[in-house]
């Protein structure tokens, strides 16, 4: 891509600006940080003063006004100790023995304790054994109860199934091993197999009858079944014989049944004889166990009473022993104490002035140390800050230096380059010929660069030089192709000076390219050519048409652009295509028949421009011929 210079000095002037400005900035930004930084260092410099000198003045005061309390209250202790002394001694005389007497009945309180304990637990379990006694020889008597009951129902029992009565059996001694409701429980059961027994039943009462009866009655029915009801001798035989039978099994069934509930018989009345003889032995075995559980718990109670006396009794002995010991201690530290007391008071006093003194000089001794340090810190504190301001000042200057000499160096070489290529036009002109090269830089003119003014205000430093004139003349050139478009803006009183810019910029662009590699299309609809009069006479020595006319009527000026504009569209669709990057790269390949640069010049712009002659222009100025 061509290197454009108009671009460049953009930028390099933008830079300018920005350095002068934000030089400038920092310079005053820096001067204010700085002396704030200064009068604020100061200012706590004598904050800090002021602050240790009324520190020191009230540590002072301070100091004196504690010395003058703790001789008054050494005053105070002369009068009010001895005093003090004695009432703490009789104090604690009291609560040696209010302790002792508390401990004293503190223990005789766990003696008194430990024996109602005993006591309550003798009271409470003595009496546990007679209610169990109690409640075994009731339940003794219920067993008897129940067992007369037995007896009593037994013979009715017996007497109702028409059975032989009850024997009395006696039991020896040994042989009633087990409890007496076990046999009471025996009896039970076997009177109530007696009277559960299904043979004996059927003697109860008037039932032997109402069977026998009930067995002829239905052998009756059924002889009369049988014979018709005639009296003959089938008729009485057949009940007879029936009766004869129910007879016979009744008595049978009551032998049967005599033998089991004989053998029921002799299980009642033999646990009725052991139930009898347990009763006796029972009653006397709960007596004793009643006697021999009473005797433990009064020996239990005896021994708990005997162990609280051997634990607390000595223990009475002993604080008696420690009662004493405890006031002759006491005795003895108040008459220690007494004779110390007098003495103390008058080294308290010399260890007030003494400390009153060393800290009167630890005070001094701290405000010399603290003004000191105060000095130092603000001595460094501005140090730091001149070496901060210095050496921000150095970057600065360093990097204007740097940037302005660049800037000036590079004014005057493209100024310098300018000449060179370009010679003023009031040099000799016999020697010259046309270039054979193409040269991109076309010098228009210069233009003022005012160093003073450009950025604003200059740094008010004499460090901060221009390192050249404040006023520098630049070089102005345009540059092909993108970049050599000019606009001039004129009023009525400055059109002849515009006018002679354009012809300058036509002149210049002539001699900068090779001859034949550049022509003109001129419009001037307000000077009817009288603008390029005098470039006009270029077209009297080109051949190949240089130029052909100042064009000025409407139609003519869209005619001219609308074959521009054809000219444009055929370079690109036939010349550059895809294949080249712009002109200057397609003419650099074509040698002898390198298209040749085209420039439109206008004059007193839009006159005579209709609508479509706008909308061409605007298309000419839109296409670029590089990417």
């Amino acid at each position: 891509m061509t290197y454009s210079l108009l671009k460049d000095q953009q930028k390099q002037i933008a830079a300018i600006e920005a350095l002068i400005r934000e030089t400038y900035d920092a310079q005053e930004n820096l001067k204010k940080s700085v002396s704030e930084k200064r009068e604020q260092t100061k200012n706590e410099h004598a904050k800090t003063l002021d602050e240790c000198e009324s520190t020191a003045t009230e540590n002072r005061e301070k100091t004196r006004l504690k010395k003058d309390f703790d001789l008054e209250q050494l005053v105070k202790r002369r009068s009010l100790e001895p005093e003090l002394l004695l009432e703490r001694h009789e104090q604690s005389i009291i609560e040696i023995n209010m302790r002792a007497k508390e401990i004293k009945e503190t223990t005789e309180s766990k003696l008194n304790e430990a024996t109602w304990l005993a006591e309550s637990v003798f009271e409470g379990a003595i009496s546990m054994p007679r209610e169990e006694a109690k409640e075994a020889h009731e339940a003794l008597l219920s067993l008897q109860e129940e067992l007369d009951a037995l007896c009593e129902e037994a013979p009715k029992a017996l007497s109702r199934m028409r059975q032989s009565e009850i024997l009395e059996s006696n039991a020896k001694e040994n042989e009633a091993k087990k409890p007496m409701e076990y046999y009471v429980s025996g009896a039970a059961d076997a009177l109530k197999a007696i009277q559960t027994d299904q043979r004996a039943l059927w003697f109860i009462g008037l039932r032997p009858l109402y069977i026998v009866l009930f067995v002829t009655a239905v052998a009756v029915f059924a002889a009369g079944a049988y014979t018709g009801w005639e009296k003959t001798l089938a008729f009485f035989s057949i009940p007879a014989i029936a009766m004869l039978v129910a007879i016979g099994a009744l008595a049978l069934t009551y032998v049967s049944g005599q033998n089991s509930i004989q053998k029921r018989i002799v299980q009642f009345s033999q646990c009725v004889s052991k139930a009898k003889l347990s009763y006796a032995t029972s009653g006397k075995v709960i007596d004793n166990k009643r006697k021999e559980q009473e005797i433990g718990v009064t020996a239990n109670r005896d021994s708990e009473i005997k162990k609280a006396e051997e634990k607390y009794l000595p223990k009475l002995e002993e604080i008696e022993r420690l009662h004493k010991k405890d006031l002759d201690k006491e005795k003895k530290r108040f008459r220690n104490v007494e004779e110390k007391l007098s003495g103390n008071i008058e080294e308290d006093a010399k260890e007030v002035e003494q400390s009153y003194e060393t800290s009167m000089q630890n005070i001094d001794q701290d405000e010399t140390t603290t003004k000191d340090k105060a000095g130092k810190t603000c001595a460094s504190s501005l140090a730091s800050i001149d070496g901060i301001e210095k050496e921000t000042m150095h970057q600065l200057t360093s990097t204007w230096d740097e940037k302005m000499r660049e800037f000036q160096i590079e004014i005057a070489k493209q100024k310098e380059t300018m000449q060179k290529n370009h010679p003023a036009w009031s040099s000799a002109w016999g020697n010259w010929k046309p270039r054979l090269d193409s040269t991109l830089h076309i010098p228009v003119g210069t233009f003022s660069i005012n160093l003073e003014t450009i950025g604003g205000t200059l740094p008010p430093s004499d460090l901060f030089s221009l390192h050249g004139d404040a006023l520098l003349d630049a070089a102005f050139a345009s540059t092909l192709p993108n970049d050599a478009s000019i606009l001039i803006s004129s009023t009525r009183k400055t059109r002849t000076e515009a006018i002679g810019l354009l012809q300058n910029a036509m002149i210049r662009s002539l001699t900068a390219l090779p001859a034949g590699k550049a022509k003109f299309t001129l419009i001037d609809p307000v000077g009817l050519g009288q603008s390029f009069a005098g470039v006009l006479h270029l077209a009297d020595y080109e051949e190949s048409q240089l130029l052909d006319r100042a064009w000025t009527e409407p139609r003519h000026i869209e005619t001219q652009l609308a074959r521009l504009t054809e000219h444009m569209e055929t370079v690109i669709q036939k010349y550059l295509r895809n294949d080249f990057e712009s002109i200057d790269a397609y003419n650099e390949q074509a040698g002898e028949i390198a298209e040749p640069y085209r420039f439109l010049v206008i004059a007193d712009l839009p006159n005579n421009f209709s609508e479509t002659a706008v909308e061409r222009l605007s298309r000419i100025i839109t296409i670029r011929l590089t990417p």
